[in-house]
């Protein structure tokens, strides 16, 4: 099991490094300083990233260049995310950030994400930046507009709240275009779900007690069923998401060992675990580049339950060779949960706007808090299963 863990170590951390450096390039352009526009490609990250730097290229195989705030005017992704070099102050302290533009009209609304918080800005014509903290600057903002005072009292400082109440108050007082809006509530949040099938190889042994120490349990095949959350936001980028996933399965464990007493007696074991399995899986993937295939990595908790197991383990005394008594106990060492974590990779085929196959293969490692039994008559044992699920899957997401 030490193995087990430090290969699992190995994996994480190659994982964390490979993550670092990876990115998605989408269709985008810049606006210079003299108002140029370049098109091209930009690098898409979180809401974080995106407002502390611009990674832009001219075409696939051209060399990217990286661009601060203020270095350029704006860049936008093409029919997405806008965002422009303003001037913020933070602490007292004025600094340069690219906001994201939400509209544009009478009164233009922006909004910025940093490591540690997030703004929201109203600018008028020929007037510095605010920084919305509360609902009542808003209201002193809109002052000369009465028709939306009332609207402004169930405002809230959320991206679908102010963008209806910035678009009223350009209505209102604008007799002229429409304000444009570059953002909307409906796409910060990605849900995909769908059934899931596939195969699982478990290996499971149980520590804790001399018996079962030497018992060998032999790896246990079976299909298992389960349902796939698929959650990503925004502000975390396109590539990284939540995942909450159950899984079905019937498990049959077999094991046998067998020790040499003192005194020459042969004792064997055979043990038996059987029940269903249920387990559940919360963790993060992330999806690299790809159009119509995306590979991906993730990783997370795990945690699993037998269900009315049927346990029993048997044990025969063999004397000089010849057969002279057996010994069976009904005991269940999986009473409590299993729990720890696991890794996966991935394959995405996108079939269509709304459809996908998925597929992964994962492994994990799973404990349990120990349990006490009787191990032989009159005695108490102290018992911890532990398992290594490594299964294959394969399934659609709508």
């Amino acid at each position: 099991m030490k193995e087990s863990r430090a290969f699992l170590a190995v994996i994480c951390l190659a994982t964390a490094i490979s993550l670092y450096g990876q990115g998605d390039f989408k269709p985008g352009y810049i606006i210079e300083l003299n108002q140029d526009t370049i098109y091209g490609e930009i690098k898409s990250g979180s809401e974080s990233r995106n407002a502390q730097i611009c990674v832009f290229r001219s075409g696939t195989d051209a060399e990217a260049s990286e661009f601060r705030p203020g270095e350029i005017k704006a860049y936008r992704f093409t029919g997405g995310s806008y965002y422009v070099s303003m001037e913020v102050e933070e602490d007292g302290v004025k600094k340069q950030m690219f906001v994201e533009y939400l509209v544009n009209g009478v009164a233009d609304l922006y909004y910025l994400r940093d490591n540690k918080s997030e703004t929201y800005y109203i600018r008028k014509e020929g007037e510095d930046a605010l920084a919305i903290a509360d609902i009542r600057l808003l209201k002193a903002v809109f002052s000369d507009c009465m028709e939306i005072q009332s609207s402004l009292d169930k405002a809230t400082l959320t991206h679908n709240s102010l963008i209806s109440m910035t678009e009223k108050y350009h209505d209102y007082v604008c007799d002229g275009e429409a304000c444009i809006i570059y953002s909307k509530e409906a796409s910060r949040i990605r849900i995909h779900v769908g059934p899931v099938v596939g195969y699982t190889m478990n290996f499971f042994r149980i520590r804790g007690n001399p018996t079962f120490d030497i018992i060998d349990f032999e790896p246990c095949t079976a299909p298992v069923f389960g349902i796939l959350l698929d959650l990503g936001f925004s502000r975390l980028g396109d590539h990284l998401s939540f995942q909450l996933g159950t899984g079905y399965s019937k498990q049959n464990f077999e094991g046998y060992g067998e020790v040499m007493s003192f005194t020459g007696n042969m004792y064997t074991y055979d043990a038996h675990l059987d029940g269903s399995f249920l387990s559940f899986r919360l963790g993060t993937r992330y999806s690299f580049s790809g159009k119509r295939v995306r590979p991906s990595l993730g990783g997370g908790f795990e945690c699993s339950k037998f269900i009315n197991p049927d346990c029993y383990y048997v044990r025969d005394l063999y004397i000089d060779g010849e057969y002279y008594s057996s010994l069976t106990w009904n005991q269940n060492p999986v009473k409590n949960p299993l729990f720890g974590g696991y890794l996966q990779a991935g394959l995405d085929v996108i079939l269509s706007k709304n459809l996908v196959l998925v597929s992964a293969v994962s492994a994990g490692i799973l404990t349990s808090n120990p349990v006490t039994l009787v191990g032989m008559p009159g005695f108490q044992d102290r018992f911890r299963p532990d398992m290594i699920p490594v299964s294959i899957q394969i399934g659609i997401q709508f």
